[in-house]
This record gives structure tokens, sequence and C-alpha cells, in this order.
């Protein structure tokens, strides 16, 4: 089982004013080399060598960009499902029942994605930790909406971050159900109003 260790929040990948193209190139170029080395090979296996050979740049570039390999793994992460949210979704759009149809729908969209890219050993020992980034990303998300109406915000951001997130694991993992979007929203539109939280 993968043990990554604790890294900074997926806000950190989302201020890139200033930074010099350069340093955005070869990071790209070292997180696109990670990611074919993924696709082929277990995150066990893969080394830090692995991933300079493939992106023809020297081990000093590589730790100046990254801390070790979970490091990259957890910008990886967090950098790639934040650009799906981002396509779907911003923190500037109001919590709406709309809005967090998209959210749910956007967590199954990029858990499914994620098992399907994987192989089999990714899948069994870096899934979890892969649910558990997005889970952080999502609760994150959903406190910035909250905080303007709630009262109680951490109950309630825990309470639609897991639910969201449970939802996403349950179907990206049974490839046979169809996620009834508008039957999880009732589910959890219920809940909201249990603590007094109601949608637009």
């Amino acid at each position: 089982m993968v043990m990554p260790k604790e890294n900074t929040t997926a806000r950190s990948l989302f201020d890139v004013e200033g930074i010099d193209p350069r340093i955005l190139r070869t990071r790209k170029l070292i997180t696109d080399s990670f990611q074919t080395l993924m696709a082929e090979k277990d995150f066990q296996s893969i080394s830090v060598r692995n991933i300079t050979d493939l992106a023809t740049i020297n081990r000093a570039t590589f730790y100046a960009h990254f801390v070790d390999k979970y490091d990259l793994f957890d910008y990886v992460i967090a950098y790639s499902f934040h650009e799906l949210i981002r396509g779907r979704l911003t923190h500037s759009c109001g919590f709406t029942t709309n809005n967090l149809r998209l959210l749910l729908l956007t967590v199954r969209d990029y858990l499914s994605g994620h098992l399907e890219h994987c192989t089999p050993g990714n899948q069994k020992n870096i899934h979890p930790y892969v649910v558990r980034q997005v889970h952080e990303q999502v609760h994150e998300f959903i406190q910035h909406w909250l905080e303007p109406i709630a009262d109680n915000l951490d109950a309630a951001a825990a309470l639609i971050s897991w639910a969201i997130t449970g939802v996403g694991i349950h179907y990206s993992e049974n490839k046979t159900l169809e996620i009834d979007a508008d039957q999880m929203m009732t589910v959890l539109i219920q809940g909201l109003n249990g603590i007094d939280i109601t949608l637009d």
C-alpha cells in the first residue's frame, strides 16, 4: 500500500500568475512523463530516475519542482481534478441544486476515468489515496460555497462532501450501474433540510 506524505493543498496549484513560463513547461514535462509511466507500471515500481529519463531532465531539476515521487503524485491528482472541475464549475458560482448535481457528476467522472487508466496494481494501491485527495478538494469547494449561508459550516461541508464522494466511489467502481443524479440529489437535499440549509 502506498503511504504518501501529507502535502500542500490544491489551492497552491491555482496561483500560477507570475511564474516563469519555463518553470511551468518543465513541470508539465515532468507530470506528463509521470502519467505515461503510471499507465504502464505500478506506482511502487516507478523511480525518480524513470521519470527524469523519460522527461529528459536531470535529477536536480526534478527536485527543484517536487520533493519526491509522492509529492509529484499528489500534485498530479490535485491538478487533474482541478482542471476537470474548473471546466464545469467555478468557486464563484452559487450554491444551487444544479451546481451541486454538476459537482456530483464531476466526482463520478473523475474517479471513473482514474480507474479506467490505471494498471490493476495501481487500482488496488493508489485508488483509495486518489479518493481521499478528491474528497479533500470537494470539501474545500463546498466550504467556500457555504460560507455566506451556513451557520454550521463544518457539519454541512462534511455531510455534502462525503455524500458526493461516496456516490462517486459507488458508481465509479460499479460500471454496470447508471447514476440517477436526480434521485441522489433528492436524498442529499433531505439531509441538508435537516440541518436548515436550503438550496436555490
